[in-house]
């Protein structure tokens, strides 16, 4: 066996094949191994695309969650701080989520007076009324996956908000 020192000094000498056999590097891989590799990237690679392709697609249905919530939430503190009608809420939502098709059917609009009764829509909103905001969407997906989605019964998001008019 020879030391680290004679085979630095054997692979500075042109004498390379000393080198490699002792650290287990370089050369030609021999056939058999080349096809090993192979066979190992064939076995790996559609493993490693599925969970690559999943992490985007959890991330997505992530950001279009994120998304409605966000403008919901938005949506209702503007009204109740602004006094702005259901259409201009509606169009706020619907701007603020350009990237998803939510329609006017998709969001509800509800006012409920101080005592809890449900007001007339587009009635003068109070002190003390509650503005509760609903957005229904569904979900749009990057890949087939969607039919995993689809048995466990996640195909729509849903967020609501409220906020009390001071």
């Amino acid at each position: 066996m020879k030391t680290q020192h004679r085979v630095a000094a054997d692979f500075w000498e042109g004498n390379r094949s000393a080198c490699f056999e002792w650290s287990g590097l370089g050369g030609k891989p021999r056939s058999r191994q080349r096809g090993q590799a192979l066979i190992e990237f064939a076995l790996v690679l559609p493993l490693v695309l599925t969970l690559m392709f999943g992490v985007f697609e959890i991330a997505f249905i992530f950001y279009q969650d994120h998304t409605v919530n966000a403008a919901c939430r938005m949506a209702v503190r503007w009204a109740a701080v602004s006094g702005a009608s259901d259409t201009q809420v509606r169009t706020f939502i619907k701007n603020y989520c350009t990237n998803f098709d939510i329609t006017d059917a998709n969001i509800t609009v509800q006012e409920y007076d101080s005592v809890g009764t449900k007001t007339v829509s587009g009635s003068p909103r109070s002190s003390g009324d509650n503005l509760l905001v609903s957005v229904t969407h569904n979900l749009i997906f990057l890949t087939s996956i969607q039919s995993v989605f689809r048995a466990a019964g996640v195909t729509t998001i849903r967020s609501s908000s409220q906020y009390i008019i001071e």
